[in-house]
This record gives structure tokens, sequence and C-alpha cells, in this order.
């Protein structure tokens, strides 16, 4: 899975835009947006003179940079403007500004305009606010259970006992220490769980945990469940199911 983070962009509070000119505000003065939607960042620059602009840039600093990294540079107006207006989403910024974001230091948004007799700078910091990467999934591995046990298949494995037969056209599974470790899935539920983090989330907010499923011989349709294993949390596909007498044996896939 990616690793998750949130930008943050905090309007600064330094000289009252007011005492100003030209004036410059940037919309939102805060804004978080996470790492998996950051084409969807905007930042809304509008300045206000009193004189008309000859000026409007946009650039980014970092305290660990000589120079700052340019953003946009706006210096040709009609004639009498005095007011400008513009929008900044995540692709206008420095392509590298992620990596940046990683080097020690502050780092800022900044815009600058001028008129021919007056100039004023506002800026917003920038933080880059990292959250707990999750941990993927192991790739599936297969396991087969039997009953009786026989041979190399054991009766148990990674949590499920394969305990009966009720009848010549069910089977039995329950849990290995005889708790309600079992969360029975849906297959889209099952195909959502990617993470490790994902994965116990589910387990611990399922309503309701069995000690036991059975399944129908013919084996027509998967069975998709959340095993507890001890202290490991598994989750666990069924994708055969084999009735021959002193053989009988059910296959699975897991991943932890």
């Amino acid at each position: 899975m990616l690793a998750m983070m949130a930008v943050t962009f905090v309007a600064c509070s330094g000289d009252d835009p007011e005492m100003n000119d030209p004036r410059i505000l940037i919309t939102p003065a805060e804004i978080v947006v996470d790492v998996e939607k950051l084409a969807e960042l905007k930042i809304d620059v509008t300045v206000v003179a009193d004189e008309e602009l000859t000026l409007v840039e946009a650039y980014i600093r970092h305290s660990a940079l000589a120079t700052p990294l340019p953003v946009r540079k706006v210096t040709e107006f009609d004639k009498g403007v005095k007011t400008w207006e513009g929008s900044f989403g995540f692709a206008d910024l420095p392509a590298d500004l992620m990596t940046i974001a990683l080097v020690e230091g502050n780092m800022t948004f900044w815009v600058e305009a001028k008129t021919a007799t007056t100039s004023s700078e506002k800026s917003a910091p920038i933080t880059i606010e990292e959250i707990e990467k999750e941990t993927d999934l192991t790739n599936p591995s297969q396991f087969v259970i039997g009953h009786p046990a026989h041979g190399t298949t054991l009766k148990y494995a990674m949590g499920i006992e394969y305990d009966q037969n009720p009848t010549t056209t069910t089977a039995r599974f329950i849990t290995r220490d005889r708790s309600n470790s079992f969360v029975m899935l849906t297959e889209t539920e099952y195909n959502a769980i990617e993470t490790v983090e994902g994965l116990a989330r589910v387990f611990d907010a399922a309503e309701t945990k069995t000690d036991r499923f059975t399944v129908n011989h013919p084996f027509t349709t998967p069975q998709h469940l959340i095993v507890k294993d001890g202290t490991t949390i598994r989750l666990v596909k069924m994708t055969a199911l084999q009735f021959v007498p002193g053989e009988n044996k059910a296959t699975f896939v897991e991943q932890h």
C-alpha cells in the first residue's frame, strides 16, 4: 500500500493584509489534503491594489534551500488592472515538492505582489504530516486439512479444524481453540481487505463471531472468513472440498 500523508497549508498571522498594498488573500487559510487526493488540492489567491498591478508571483521557500522554487509569475496585465485572481493546484507546484518536504526545515508558500510604487508579500507555512503506513497482507498461501487426518494431511491448521461430516453432503469446521474466532465474510467484504490493520479492524468490529461453519458437498461456492489463530489474524478463503471415505479434505488459502 501506498504511504499516506497529509499536506497542510495554514495562512500566516503576519501583518494585517488590510494595512498593505497590494492586499493579498490566500484562500482557504487552512487546508488539509490526503496524499491520495493531491490532485484535488486548490489554493486560491486574490490580489487587490490601489494602483495598477505590475507583478504577481508565487513561489515556495524551504529553509534548507538557498533559492525559492518558482510556482507562477505574472508580469503582463491589461491596462488599469488593479485586481488579480488565480488558483494553484498540486500540478502547479514543483514536481519534487513531496521530496523536498522530507528535508528537515521549514517550508512556506509565498505570494508577492507589486505596483509601480508599492509591494507586499503574504505566506502560508506548508506542513507535511506523515500518517502511519499500513502493512500489506502476505501473498496467499495454500493449506489443506482433512477428516480424518491422513498421510501428510493434518486435521487442523491455521486455526481451523476439520471437525466432521454431519451428513453425507455436509462438512463442519470449527475453531481449533473452540472459541468464537471466526468472522464469516461475503466475497465483497473479503476482497476489500488489503492490509493487516484493515483485517484487524474488520475482525474487531464484527458483531457476530462464531466457532464453526458448515459447507455443502458438492462444493460450488467458496467460503470467505477471518480466523483469529492465537495472536495472528488470518484472512481465509476455502476453495475446494473433497469427499472421499477416509480421505476427506478441504483446501484453503490464507493471508495474514
